[in-house]
């Protein structure tokens, strides 16, 4: 898995509310015919006016339809020293870009009785953490309070 050294901006990217739950029927590579947006076009409008000022070198355009298909447009390079484009399977660091998402998350669905704050974390079989780890609960996360490191110092674990 490659490394991504320069700053990668990912951008999500919501026309959901732009196209019609009932009669989208296309597949992954296509635009639905019953969206008013030409997605690829859209996304080459916003990449454009973000690639001009050169602030970073790449970014990559995601967009998921009420009907689940999936659409990614990938403009630039994953760095300055490497010119692959970058794509839906490009690693990269988002820093603070999912807080907003995942506390918005977290909050409905407490809200709606699904998880609660003082729920304990649950791993995957293939995960052993320590007992330490176990004892992590949602509030903790959310309050910074776990003990976790801030975050990796590398991509290795990737």
């Amino acid at each position: 898995m490659q490394k991504i050294t320069m700053p990668l901006l990912l951008a999500a990217v919501l026309f959901l509310s732009a196209c019609s739950l009932s009669k989208i029927s296309a597949g992954a590579d296509s635009t639905p015919a019953s969206c008013p947006l030409d997605l690829e076009a859209e996304a080459d409008r916003l990449a454009q006016a973000q690639l001009r000022d050169k602030r970073f070198s790449g970014l990559v355009i995601g967009v998921q339809l009420a009907d689940g298909s999936e659409h990614f447009f990938g403009y630039g390079r994953t760095s300055e020293t490497n010119p692959e484009v970058p794509g839906a399977d490009t690693v990269a660091a988002i820093g603070s870009l999912t807080k907003g998402l995942v506390g918005a998350l977290t909050q409905s669905l407490i809200e709606d009785g699904t998880i609660h704050w003082d729920d304990r974390l649950v791993f995957p079989e293939s995960v052993h953490p320590s007992e330490s780890a176990r004892q992590i609960t949602l509030r903790e996360l959310a309050t910074h309070s776990s003990g976790l490191p801030r975050q990796p110092q590398t991509f290795e674990f990737f």
